[in-house]
């Protein structure tokens, strides 16, 4: 009687949580790692803007043209880097929307998305670094 309970519990509860196919993990930890490094970079958004305004203060105390091309350089990239995060959430957005979530399509789907917010989260960090070196200079 003993082993018969095994095989049930065996065959019931062991077996099927070992038959998981791995692209089913694959892809919902691909959207989990997505998702993490977006929602761990969308709360700089707010230390951008107010960093770029606090360098475009700076602007009218700049004692020549290459302090101001130091400010605007900065001030560029911080745009550039919120210009990036918009793009790539409008990006993610449309293209999730359309695509089948159990194909390879989506698996590389994915990959692309995971490579693009990476990219845009080594911006961002960027140009804040960059903005706050700035920043510092002019102390």
């Amino acid at each position: 009687m003993k082993k018969v309970f095994f095989f049930l519990f065996v065959t019931l509860f062991v077996l099927p949580t070992g038959c998981d196919s791995p692209t089913k993990e694959t892809k919902i930890d691909g959207y989990k790692e997505i998702m993490a490094i977006h929602d761990s970079v969308m709360p700089k958004m707010g230390a951008v803007n107010r960093l770029k305004r606090e360098l475009q203060a700076l602007l009218p105390k700049a004692e020549d043209s290459l302090e101001i091309a130091k400010i605007n350089y900065s001030i560029g990239e911080l745009e550039e880097s919120e210009e990036l995060m918009q793009n790539w959430m409008h990006d993610w957005a449309e293209k999730s929307r359309g695509i089948d979530k159990k194909s390879d399509t989506y698996q590389q789907f994915l990959k692309e998305q995971k490579k693009s917010i990476i990219n845009v989260s080594d911006r961002i960090y960027h140009a804040m670094e960059h903005g706050q070196k700035t920043m510092e200079s002019f102390k």
